[in-house]
Order: C-alpha cells, then structure tokens, then sequence
C-alpha cells in the first residue's frame, strides 16, 4: 500500500520535475542512495548516532531548571554558558532556528540563564554586541 501511495505521488508530480530539469528515475536513484546512506550509518541494534543540532532555548532551559532544582554541575554549567555564547547572533540576540534573526523569546531565556550562572551584565559577550551601536 505504501509503494503505491509513493508511485501514485512520484507519477502526480513527475510532469513537474521533468520540467524543474529533474527525471523521474533521478529522483528515485536519489531516494535510493539516501536510503542506502541511512542504512549504512544504523547500527545494528536499530538506532543512528549523530550530532542534535538545535537552538539555545533547549539548553538555557535545562541550565534554568537545573538550577531550580539545585542540581547544577559547575563544569557541565560552564560548558553550557560557553554554548550559549557560541549560538549568539551577530546583533547580539538569539535565535530560534540556525541563521535565523535574533527572537525576543530566546534572547530572554539565553539572558536569564547567563544571569543564574553568574555572567554579569557588564560582560561584554552578554549584552556588549546588543547595546553597541
């Protein structure tokens, strides 16, 4: 039922990529070699290991929890404040999504973790880029 489902959505749109410049039979050696790649990256006990790409909000979150509930480790805290820093935007902010414009939301959870772990507000990675002109 799936391969048909997938057959039936390839040939609604093969008109259109034969005329993007992309055949039918393109799209699906791509498809295939994707599956091949993801194949060979699993392990055998069914799981793949990688990289967790996501926005500072995820971290600041947990350095704000873990310091609601006491349970901050100094070196883990310190490597996370230079985290935070590493994900600052240019204008000084943060984002939500990578290159993405600095967000109000963001910006306040990156600034009030930084405060819980001791960054000052006269560091100048903390609001120096934000308040320069």
């Amino acid at each position: 039922m799936l391969r048909t489902k997938l057959e039936s959505r390839l040939e609604s749109v093969s008109a259109a990529t034969t005329t993007a410049g992309f055949s039918l039979a393109s799209v699906e050696r791509a498809i295939e070699r994707a599956q091949a790649n993801l194949f060979h990256l699993q392990h055998p006990e069914g799981y793949w290991v990688g990289e967790l790409l996501v926005d500072c909000t995820i971290l600041c979150d947990l350095l704000i929890f873990r310091h609601w509930d006491r349970s901050v480790n100094v070196e883990w805290e310190r490597k996370a404040v230079r985290q935070i820093f590493a994900l600052q935007t240019s204008e000084g902010g943060w984002n939500l999504y990578h290159g993405g414009p600095a967000e109000v939301n963001a910006t306040i959870k990156a600034y009030l973790a930084l405060k819980l772990a001791g960054v000052p507000v006269t560091d100048p990675g903390c609001c120096g880029r934000a308040r320069s002109p």
